[in-house]
Formats: C-alpha cells, structure tokens, sequence
C-alpha cells in the first residue's frame, strides 16, 4: 500500500486519501506482500487491494478445479479496514457523501465485485453447487458511532467483547446443500469452520487436540437449533462466554474502578435471546448461570494456556511408542517426465502417461500411507500437466510432489505457477506419518532453469553456479535459507524421536558432477552429525538409479519411469531397524539397514546395482 507523501487538506494518513497517480508523492504504507515461497510480491500491487487479492486467488482455484482437486482458499480482504482508498470509479458512485464516507462505501463496493468476480469463477469452474463459500467480517466497525460503519444498535465497537465488537453477519452459499435464502439466529463462531469443514470432506482429527469449534453441518440441514458448546473471547484485559441464550462479561479492569479506588471485577451477564443490545445486566438475579459460566470460562482460558504452552500438541510416549509400531509403506515414483512427443533413444515420453495410469493402478491395489513423484512430473510444456495431473490426482493414497528441472520447461510467465500447479503447499515442506517425518527439498532453489528472464532470483543463480565451478546447467542448488529450515525440522524430529527421510530430485551422493546438486559436498557434511535421525535421501534425476550409503544415511536414487518400454517404482516399507525397497519393472529390490553404530565406527559403502 502507497500513502502520499504529503496530504491534501482534509485528508487523514489514517482514514482515507486520494487515489495515488504522482509516484514523486508516493510512500510504503506499511503493508508488504509475500508469496508461499517467502518472496516480497512487487508486481500487480496497483490498484483495488480486493481485485489484487483476487486475482491470486481465482487462478489457484481454477487450476485445482481442473484438475479435479480438492481445495481450500482462506481470502482476507484487506476492506472495510482503515485507511480506505476507492478508486475513482467506485468514489463517483458516493460523491453524494463526505470524503470519508465516499471511500469507505466505495471500498466495500469494489471488494463487493471481486466476492461477485469469485463466485463466477466457481460457476465457469463448474464447481459452484459443491463449494463451500464462507464469508463474514472479523469484528465490529472501527472508530466511533458517526464512523461510517454501523453496528445495527448492538453495544461496543471494534476492541470490545460486548456484541457490536464481536457479532457479525455470518454468510454461508452452498447451492447443493443450503437452500437459497435460509436464516438461521444459531450463534456460530470462525472457529467451527475446521469441525465444519472436516465433516463436509469426510473427516476427523487425526489426534486428540481440544477444538474449540463445532460441526455446524446439522445447523446447515435444519438438525440443531440450540448450541451446547460455549464460545469464549478474550481480549485486551476483556473475557467473555457466550452460550446459546446467556453471555458472561467480565469487563475491562482498567476502565472499571469505583469510587474507592479498588477495580470493579463483578462479572455482567445478558440474555441475548431477549437482550440482544445488552442493555440490562442480569448477574444479581442468575447467580446459578453466573456460576455456571464462570466455571466454563475458567476451564476455556485454562484449555488456552495449555494450548499456547504446547501441551495439547506434545504425543505421550505411549501413544508414540503406539504410532511408530504401525507398519508403514509408501510408493515412490521417479521421473515420469511425460511429453506428447515421439520417443527419441531410450526416453519413452508419450508411453510414460500410461505406464503411470499402470503404476496408479498397481499402487491403489496396495494399503499405502502415501506416494511421492520425485519431480521431472513433466518433460516440457504447461499442457502436459493435463494429461498426466488427472491420472497421479486419482491416487487412493495421499499423493505428494516436489520440484524437478524439467518441470520449469515452460513459459517464462508459467514458471512461477508450477508450484500452485503441481499441488505443493510451497517449494519445501515436511509431513508426519506414523511417527515418521518426511522432508520434501527443492533443488532447484538457485538454478537457471526455474526463474523468469531478467529476474533477481535468476542472476543470484548464475552467481552461485559459477562459485561451484560451473556443474551443468541442468541441476541446482540449495540456498541459506532453506537448508536452515531443514535444519529446523530435521532438529525438531530429533527432540520427538522421530525418523527423518529426505526427498529431493537431486543425488549428492555419490559423488556425481553430471547429476547432483550444486552444493551436494556442503550438504553431506551439514547432514552428518543427524545420522541416526536422518536415515535416508531419496531422489530421482539420474534415470539409471543408484544406492550408496555414507555415515549411517543411506542414499537413494530412483530409476526414471521414462526410461525404456519398461516401467519402474517402489514401494517402500518403514520399520524400526530396516527400510525395505520392494522395486517393480526395472527397480530393483533393496534392504537398507538403519545402523546404530556410532558415527566414528561407521564407513562410507557403495553398492550400485
């Protein structure tokens, strides 16, 4: 966001000023953009915030839904928040109104379009009747009651826990399941959209941790018309419990003080079935409810300070112990590398979309935690994603991606998306399963392949290239930051006594100039004192595979599934002393012991097939 440099009069840096046109005028307003990857946005920023948040939004939703994916989208508008700034086609509309008032109501009406912009998109998608779109504002108006925004007579404003701060209209279109028009007075909370949405899909949580929230699906279809499960706030030295009829407010102490001196902490209580305004307290004749909310209050905060500690999220050694005793098993697939081209050599591209229909199928007749593409999804060309995206999306099993070089051979102006593209929460990510923790890397972070021309990230790469000797183009490099970040996860495993696997599409051992990652040294020696938590690197990129294994990590590479008429994977099975590769077509068969020698007892051993 741009403020100017110099206001014109009547202008308020806080409120409100005029579109921005004289960049000589132009100053950051505090607000930055980052993309997942954690790079500042600097492009598309001009304009109305609501369009420039939608316009990242829609094309993340268009790709999912033509894929057949699942998604999800969490968009924050940045309107109605101060300051406002309409542009001037949204102002004419309010001329009729004060300056303020004119961008306040302009903004709201830009934002407007952009919510209608969404819902067509959804529609041209195809998939509108089976998407939840959620909508409400986060608190009350700012400011006070000549601000432009109202409460509809409720108490309080924005900062405070009395209703005209914290109630919100809550708007819910869902064209399969909601009948168009419905009204519902059942008290809802932001909160009961994770329950909500893990009913709709099908789903629970996986562990123990207290939710706050309900499942408002029999809400939805009519099923429940009273809530049981209270909705505490707390705010600024202000707390309040609210239930489906009563609301227990314990006011800010601060501003509470009686004539004495001493702070007023006498707790207030409302009927809002019949108060909604909460004009008369109601504690000195309802101290039975008084009670009863205090209790409930009490238990919520403690439940907070529990959560906030970190207790709700540690696993007991029992139930670890429990976990990790589970057999696991994933699939492994290496370079399908599909392109709607005729073979040339030994690289089969356009039979390899049906040797991966072959192995999808194979792999959804087993009982598997996961599966992983180990990058090169793609040989070249932004359509080929449609052809093999739909195949590898109708996995039974959780299915997951990293980065490869050939993924990147598109359009300069498509680079950027193939993260959003292939499904990836971002570049770099790690899960969890069966106390297993799994760490998915992206070689390709300094590379010449993976940025558009003339970019920062590109010139960063040839500079790092040419410090490593200048190793092929066609690999790359890991940078500061993430490797930090692997650090971080690989320690936080360590503390909870699980097992690290590493997947990147890059080899760095052995050594290997035509195909590991530029700084595959650095690495090995960074890794070596976690041996023992780490317990393998597995990769794709050298198509005709290999194994090594060096200070306790074993080092895994995958053969290409593009190679030849033959296909080739893995499934491999977890347990506590051994990794067992179960290899199909040209894959071989491996059993990697995972040694508890000490790091000075242990030698380097390489074993290619």
């Amino acid at each position: 966001m741009w403020t100017p440099k110099k206001h014109s009069g009547g202008s308020n840096r806080r409120l409100w000023w005029e579109p921005l046109n004289d960049p000589s005028n132009m100053q950051r307003y505090g607000t930055h953009y980052w993309d997942q990857d954690g790079r500042q946005v600097t492009e598309n920023l001009r304009g109305a915030n609501a369009r420039v948040i939608m316009d990242r939004a829609i094309p993340f939703i268009e790709s999912a839904a033509k894929d057949g994916r699942s998604f999800m989208a969490v968009v924050w508008f940045h309107t109605p928040h101060l300051p406002v700034v309409a542009g001037p086609r949204h102002a004419a509309l309010y001329k009729q109104f004060d300056s303020y008032k004119k961008h306040y109501y302009g903004s709201i009406t830009a934002m407007d379009e952009q919510v209608g912009r969404l819902r067509k998109a959804l529609k041209n998608a195809g998939v509108a009747d089976n998407t939840m779109l959620w909508f409400c504002s986060d608190n009350g108006p700012e400011g006070n009651d000549s601000a432009p925004g109202k409460t509809g007579g409720f108490r309080g404003r924005k900062r405070s826990l009395y209703e005209g701060g914290i109630r919100v209209p809550g708007l819910l279109e869902w064209p399969a399941v909601v009948k168009p028009g419905s009204i519902t007075s059942f008290p809802a909370t932001t909160l009961d959209y994770l329950p909500t949405i893990l009913s709709a899909v099908g789903q629970s949580m996986q562990d123990k941790r207290p939710i706050d929230g309900i499942d408002l699906r029999p809400v939805i279809e009519g099923k429940l018309k009273e809530r049981s499960t209270g909705m505490g706030f707390q705010s600024a030295g202000m707390t309040a419990y609210i239930t489906h009829q009563y609301k227990l407010v314990i006011p800010n102490l601060k501003k509470k003080e009686n004539k004495s001196g001493s702070k007023k902490t006498s707790p207030e209580l409302y009927d809002l079935l019949n108060d909604p305004h909460e004009k008369k307290n109601i504690a000195a004749s309802k101290q039975t409810q008084v009670d009863d909310l205090l209790m409930k209050l009490k238990q919520w905060q403690q439940s907070c300070a529990r959560s906030d500690a970190g207790e709700d999220y540690r696993v007991t050694v029992k139930e670890r112990k429990a976990t990790k005793e589970q057999p696991l098993r994933f699939g492994a697939i290496a370079d399908c590398q599909f392109a709607d081209v005729p073979a040339r050599g030994s690289r089969h591209y356009q039979l390899a979309s049906k040797k991966l229909s072959a192995t999808v199928k194979d792999l959804n007749e087993e009982k598997l935690d996961f599966v992983i593409h180990l990058g090169d999804f793609i040989d070249r060309d932004w359509d080929s994603f449609d052809i093999v995206g739909p195949i590898f999306n109708s996995l039974k099993a959780p299915g997951y991606h990293l980065l490869g070089n050939h993924d990147y051979s598109v359009i300069d102006s498509k680079k950027r998306e193939v993260v959003d593209r292939l499904g990836m929460p971002s570049r770099y990510y790690d899960f969890i399963v069966k106390g297993w923790r799994f760490i998915v890397l992206d070689g390709n972070e300094f590379s010449l392949y993976a940025h558009p021309t003339g970019s920062k990230e590109l010139d960063k790469s040839k500079a790092l290239r040419k410090k490593y000797g200048n190793p092929p183009d066609y690999c790359g490099g890991m940078g500061k930051i993430q490797i930090q970040w692997m650090l971080s996860r690989i320690a936080m495993a360590r503390d909870a006594g699980e097992k690290v696997i590493l997947f990147n599409h890059f080899p760095i051992y052995p050594s290997n100039r035509g195909h590991n990652l530029w700084n595959d040294t650095e690495l090995l020696e960074i890794l070596k004192p976690f041996a023992g938590t780490v317990v393998a690197w597995i990769n794709g990129h050298n198509h005709g595979g290999g194994y090594a294994e060096r200070d306790g990590i074993h080092y895994l590479t995958l053969k290409g599934m593009l190679d030849t008429k033959e296909n080739a994977y893995a499934i491999i099975s977890a347990g506590k002393d051994i990794l067992q590769v179960k290899g199909f077509g040209r894959e071989p068969d491996r059993t990697l012991k995972l040694s508890t020698q000490s790091l000075k007892d242990r030698k380097s051993v390489r074993t290619d097939p």
